[in-house]
């Protein structure tokens, strides 16, 4: 399977990959990388 990494300013990547959650369940490989300055 494909990785994902979703890779954004602030806390944008974790509140999609919650929502992504509540959609979808969770998957095992998909990760969230915030940058924060």
């Amino acid at each position: 399977m494909v990785g994902i990494i979703l890779a954004t300013h602030g806390d944008f990547a974790k509140g999609i990959l919650q929502s992504g959650s509540m959609i979808f369940g969770d998957q095992p490989n998909v990760a969230a990388v915030t940058l924060q300055p």
